[in-house]
This record gives C-alpha cells, structure tokens and sequence, in this order.
C-alpha cells in the first residue's frame, strides 16, 4: 500500500475487510455498515470490484433498482439484470480479454406468493450456476435498496435467506449509521448477515490527500489549508475555521498579481464561510463574507474571462440573496435576486435564470410587493419554456410555475400564453400534474415521455 494514495490505501483496507467476510461459510449476505462520510467511499469500492485489476476476487453486479414495492422487487431485479447482461455482451472488450457472450434468460415461474425474494434467489441462484461453473469464485450480487421502508426492506431480507441463496453467492448490501436499515435482519440472522463495519477515518483520509503534491506549489499548500477549514466547519471548530481561511486568502493574495485565477479562489473561501456562519445563524457575518466575495468577484471582472466572472458574481449575488431573504431582509435580497437574474441571463444560464427569477419572485412576496412577484415569475416561466423538456426535471421551473398559481397573475400573462408554454412540457392536464408535484425530486416521474 506505500506507492498508494491514501484513498487507495482505504479502498483496501475495505477490500481486506470484504475478504475475510466472504470466507465465513454460512454468511450469505455481507452488510457495510458507514458512518455518513464513509458512505461515498464504500460507493467507491463497489465500483472497484468491477475493474479488472481489482483485488477482490468475486464477481460484482450493481443492481440499483429502489426498493418500493415488495411483491415487485424482486422481478425488477431479474428485469435490471437482463440488461446488465446485454450491455456486457454487447459492449467492446481489450483483446486480452477471454470472452464469451453469457447465454441467460430469467425464469419468472419460479415464484413464490408465499416468499417474496423467492423469485429473485431461485434465479440468481441460476446464474451463478452457469457463470460461475468450473470457478471457485463467488457472485456478489450488491442491492443498493434506496428505501427508508425498514419494515418492507428487511421482511424481504429475510425472505430471501428463508430460499435458501447458494454457497457460492454473497448478496451485499451497503447500510448507515444514519439509517441502520438492516438491524432487524441481522439481529434475527446473525450467523448468515455479516456485518462490515469500514472504520476508514475518512477525515484523515482526505487532509492526507489534499497534502500530497509539490510542497513548493501554492496549489498545494491552499488545497490543504482548505480541507482542513471544511473539516473544522463540520466540526463546528470556529477559531480553527478562521485560522485555516486566513492561510487560503493570504496564500491566493500572495499570488494573486502573477495568476489573477486565484481570485476564484478567494471567492471560494468567502462563500464557505458566509454558508458557515449562515449554519451557526450568524446573518450578520454570514452577510459580511457574501458581500467580501461579491466584491472580489466584481474585481475579477477586470482580469478573468468575461463569462466566468459573470457567472462568479451572480453566485454571489444568489448566495447573498439567500441569506438576506433567510434574515427577512426582502428588499436587499429582492435586489441580489434581480442582479443575479441579469447576470445569468447575459450570460445566457436559462437554468440558474429560471432559479434566480424564482428567487426574486419569493423575495418579493416577503417583501408584500405581490405585482413585481409576478412579474418576476411570469419572467421566469418564458425563460423556462424555452428550456429542454429533458433538462426540466433538473431545474426548479415547476417550483416557479406552482409559485405563480398562487398569484393573481392575468394582468401580466394570460390563460391561454400558459397553456401555449405549458401544454408541450406536460400535456393537457399541466394543472392537474403540477398539483400532484410536492418537491423538485418528483418531477422526472411526471414528465412527459
């Protein structure tokens, strides 16, 4: 491990952990339970299993279908592993790659009213069977689950150690501590659920990585600094927060004459800590940094290309914007929102336009100037039509439309405009499908194909 990073090193360290779990003969599911900031890196080592200079030994599927409904999960599952099998068998390999296409169809008799996991284990069961014949190799089937159900989530589990999963297959499943979703099903299996607990010091980890590099480069030395700053942030450590923002400005200062990029970075060290204080309540300070960065950010206008400095003060001027309107300060923050606007629409960001039309509309409510929240918002809406369909379910434009429903809006934008805007992304029925809309994460649902 010494020519390694250290992310490497705790890729693994997992993978040594992983190993040993998969010698104990009677554990057929191996459940990785992290602490909030190592669930990204066991995301990681899934993805390592892939690779073909892996050290993990067994056969890794990713399947990541949500687990919504129970008696559904199951033939999902076989559905997601059809097509994992045809882009393996369709996809270019290296020439040094011994290939054989896998010749494999799901059997959906197999089911069981019964067992609910019935049809999934009998299946993949199967196909161990067949990829796995001639090997002593292991199939690792990895269920990333995406559910809160704990009850649905681990009456499943257990269904499926009741079917009896082969020898050769370890089912994984990654777990948190912030969720703990398979207590029950390793509490009532504990010989045959395996649990892996990473122990990576994922903190460590990263000030470790940010410090590797030339010491003699400020890239470097910044880099650390300010890790380091985000750490203590977290950790709710404020002396040492602002010991660490004063090394990045006076580092980027330093240097600034020579390489006018680390204005950017100076930016970036302002905003971190207006979003801090605006964690702590601190409106006040938290304003004071959004405005020390704007300021910077207007600085840059005069030695950065014009598209990125354009789109460096209209960050600040929204981040601004959103503390000001947090601390109930409509006026200001209904000025940032308009600048913001401006800025993104010169710079032709429809998305962050939509968003920052979005936001002025809502300052202006707080404010009770209800004619220019309309206005605001019948602005945002002609801009978000113009948007992709297939880009709208990344944006906050049906957040938009539903603000503007609530207005009394005719004199600024008639019935029959908004359904000529609205009718195309969502059909006929638009009004119906925006009231059944409750958060930005339902709206690829409602789509219109």
């Amino acid at each position: 491990m010494q020519n390694t990073n250290p992310i490497q090193q705790r890729i693994e360290l997992l993978a040594d952990k992983w190993t040993e779990a998969t010698f104990r003969q009677e554990g057929r599911m191996i459940r990785i339970l992290a602490k909030p900031e190592e669930e990204e890196m066991v995301n990681t080592f899934f993805e390592y299993m892939l690779a073909l200079d892996s050290s993990v030994d067994e056969i890794a599927i990713l399947f990541e279908t949500p687990f919504e409904n129970p008696g559904e999960f199951s033939g999902l599952l076989l559905k997601e592993l059809e097509d994992i099998i045809k882009i393996w068998n369709e996809a270019g390999k290296p020439e040094s790659l011994m290939f054989a296409p896998i010749e494999w169809q799901p059997d959906f008799s197999l089911a069981d009213k019964d067992e609910p996991a019935a049809l999934f284990v009998r299946n993949i069961n199967k196909f161990a069977e067949l990829v796995l014949s001639g090997t002593d190799r292991l199939l690792v089937p990895v269920l990333f689950l995406f559910s809160d159900n704990k009850k649905e989530v681990n009456n499943w589990l257990q269904s499926a150690l009741r079917c009896s999963i082969a020898e050769n297959i370890r089912i994984a499943i990654p777990d948190s501590t912030a969720r703990y979703l398979l207590d029950a099903t390793a509490t009532d299996f504990p010989d045959e659920v395996i649990t892996i607990l990473p122990e990576l010091d994922i903190n460590n980890g990263i000030s470790q990585f940010a410090a590797m590099g030339d010491p003699a480069d400020p890239n470097t030395s910044f880099q650390y600094s300010y890790v380091k700053m985000c750490l203590a942030m977290e950790k709710r450590k404020q002396k040492e927060v602002q010991t660490q923002a004063n090394t990045c400005l006076q580092i980027a200062a330093e240097h600034v004459e020579q390489n006018p990029n680390w204005l950017t970075q100076m930016v970036v060290v302002h905003i971190a800590l207006a979003n801090n204080e605006l964690g702590n309540k601190n409106y006040k300070k938290a304003v004071k940094e959004a405005t020390l960065a704007l300021d910077i950010a207007r600085k840059s206008q005069e030695h950065l290309d014009e598209n990125l400095s354009t789109r460096l003060c209209a960050q600040c001027c929204m981040i601004r914007g959103s503390i000001l309107s947090t601390d109930k300060k409509w006026e200001k923050a209904l000025a940032d929102f308009d600048e913001a606007a401006e800025l993104y629409g010169s710079c032709k960001d429809n998305i962050m336009q939509v968003e920052a039309l979005r936001m002025s509309g809502y300052a202006a409510d707080g404010a009770n100037e209800k004619k220019k929240a309309v206005q605001s918002l019948v602005a945002g809406l002609r801009v978000g039509a113009t948007i992709p369909v297939n880009v709208i379910a990344a944006s906050s434009f049906p957040l938009l439309v539903k603000s503007l429903l609530k207005h009394n809006y005719n004199s600024v934008i008639s019935d029959e405009e908004l359904d000529g805007l609205l009718k195309p992304i969502w059909g006929d029925d638009w009004r119906k499908v925006l009231k059944q809309l409750t958060s930005i994460g339902d709206i690829d649902y409602f789509m219109q194909a």
